[in-house]
């Protein structure tokens, strides 16, 4: 029997109200009207009174959870999505094809036109929504690719991608699912040490119409041309039926490394400047690919720059191949792009030169959705391979963030405490006992053990993105369809369409360990590190 573990119940955790609260804005908006209320009712007595009873009713109603998000965040949505359009940032053009005329156009309008020729220059950026600030550390031929990411408000960041093989091939024993899950666990667990450099994992699977060029490539060396026709007819015919029908999966961990103090100060001690991060990283690879090695997930060499680049743009383009590298800029794979409410449409010449157009949407599997049960490691199958229709083509993204095990085992004794204390306060009351409660209840309970001192345990937090592509509008529709279908047989109960932010999210699924938050830190472990400090250089560690 495959071993199960608990997911569910981390979407938020335990408010002061007990139970779980995920709704930040409501508590911020009910605080201040509470505020208020002190200050206004003393002052104007009953009508204040009434304002604020109002006002913290309206709090209340704007900040209600819906399958669509609360009636604030639409409506914050809708006023950003005008404000992009307004400032022509719905579109993107790669900057190195922006007319020179444009500039001057810019500098003899006036007015309205002057507007409208300043959204025509917008357009023209260095970087697509979601890519912003990503420039290379080591770019060379042969070598591990290592991206330099400093997007705006962000602390940078380097990360590397390696090609995986994956865990399981063809049929495996329950014994063998077993052990390379708690291989894979271990290797998660290393992500939460505080002497690790790399604390983000981002694992991505590509489901792809199958590739025939490596069989044409046999074809043409070991088919002897003169044997009959009929024989050579059913070689090409095999290959239409195979680049035809099914898909096929490509694997690649994406690891993270944030540039904290730890890691600069380490990597001046071996030369100063970008060669110390450079001969660091070098260390820092060969790690990684040890741990996933151990973790049996068959890592191939570390992508070059090029190879990288050629991945981010069959992304964008997916009728590219994605190995074919020797034609693409790693300063510049991106594509033209137009976002829509809800896609960004890809519309760039494609590898016979001919203009193509892919329609991608792409959905955020929200914690919060997640069915709070037993679940093992084959939990995403649905997603994976088991779509009614198997002609649809999507990137799936697990981005995975250690938590160091003292915070994440005080966070989960609070979670525990929280749900029995409502337990009790349930049995007091004679109420019926509520079925999320008791599965919250028995994954806090799971949380506690694995994290009891001595197990080795680390906390973790992570984000799964979905992106879907296909050629039509028509094809894309029926695809958002299948995987919601998809999902909800996975034990999701909705998918979040990341609409208004369709081009920003699709880079999500990218090979560059973006669009998940970083692990949040108590208010003592924080108080901890900054009383730590960052050590003496002098120190040995």
């Amino acid at each position: 029997m495959i071993d199960q573990r608990y997911l569910g119940g981390e979407a938020g955790h335990r408010s002061l109200w007990g139970g779980v609260s995920t709704r930040k804005a409501r508590n911020v908006g009910l605080a201040i009207v509470g505020a208020a209320t002190v200050i206004v009712v003393p002052l104007v007595g009953y009508p204040g009174l009434a304002l604020c009873l109002i006002s913290a009713a309206a709090v209340y109603v704007f900040t209600t959870e819906t399958h669509r998000g609360t009636p604030w965040e639409r409506w914050m949505l809708r006023r950003e999505w005008r404000a992009r359009e307004a400032a022509g940032l719905n579109r993107f053009r790669p900057v190195d094809r922006r007319p020179p005329e444009l500039h001057a156009a810019f500098l003899a309008s006036k007015g309205r036109a002057r507007a409208s020729v300043a959204g025509e220059w917008n357009t023209y950026r260095d970087w697509p929504d979601g890519a912003e600030g990503m420039r290379w550390l080591l770019r060379k031929p042969h070598v591990p690719g290592i991206a330099w990411h400093a997007p705006t408000g962000e602390d940078a960041w380097l990360s590397v991608v390696f090609p995986l093989g994956g865990q399981i091939s063809g049929i495996q024993g329950d014994d063998v699912v077993n052990a390379r899950s708690r291989a894979f666990g271990r290797l998660l667990g290393s992500l939460g040490m505080v002497t690790a450099l790399a604390k983000r994992i981002q694992i991505l699977t590509h489901i792809q119409p199958i590739d025939t060029a490596a069989h044409e490539s046999w074809i043409a060396d070991e088919v002897d041309l003169e044997a009959p026709e009929e024989l050579l007819r059913s070689y090409k015919e095999v290959i239409d039926r195979l680049g035809g029908g099914g898909l096929m999966q490509r694997h690649y961990a994406v690891v993270r490394w944030p540039l904290s103090p730890r890691f600069l100060r380490l990597a001046e001690r071996k030369a100063p400047g970008r060669d110390g991060w450079i001969l660091l990283m070098g260390q820092e690879i060969d790690a990684a690919w040890r741990e996933m090695y151990r973790a049996k997930l068959d890592p191939g060499r570390a992508l070059s720059a090029a190879q990288t680049a050629a991945v981010l743009r069959h992304l964008q383009m997916p009728s590219w191949p994605m190995d074919q590298a020797g034609d693409v800029d790693p300063e510049n794979p991106w594509l033209e792009s137009d976002q829509g409410w809800s896609w960004v449409t890809v519309a760039d010449q494609g590898p016979d030169g001919l203009e193509e157009t892919w329609f991608h949407r792409t959905a955020e599997l929200p914690v919060r959705a997640m069915e709070t049960s037993g679940r093992n490691a084959l939990w995403m199958l649905p997603l994976l391979s088991q779509l009614p229709r198997q002609r649809v083509v999507r990137t799936i993204s697990v981005q995975l963030e250690g938590v160091p095990q003292q915070t994440a085992r005080s966070q989960a004794r609070v979670d525990l405490t929280s749900d029995l204390a409502e337990e009790s306060a349930r049995a007091r009351k004679g109420v019926l006992s509520d079925d999320d409660l008791d599965e919250g209840l028995t994954a806090a309970r799971a949380r506690v053990r694995d994290l009891k001192p001595g197990k080795g345990h680390h906390g973790l937090e992570y984000v799964i993105h979905v992106t879907v592509s296909s050629e039509t509008e028509v094809e894309l529709r029926s695809a958002c369809e299948l995987l919601t279908e998809a999902a909800h047989k996975a034990g999701v109960r909705e998918l979040r369409w990341l609409d208004t932010q369709q081009a920003g999210a699709h880079a999500c699924t990218w090979p560059l360990a973006r669009g998940m938050k970083p692990a949040r830190q108590t208010a003592g472990a924080w108080a901890a590190g900054v009383l730590a400090g960052t050590g003496p250089k002098e120190e040995l560690m």
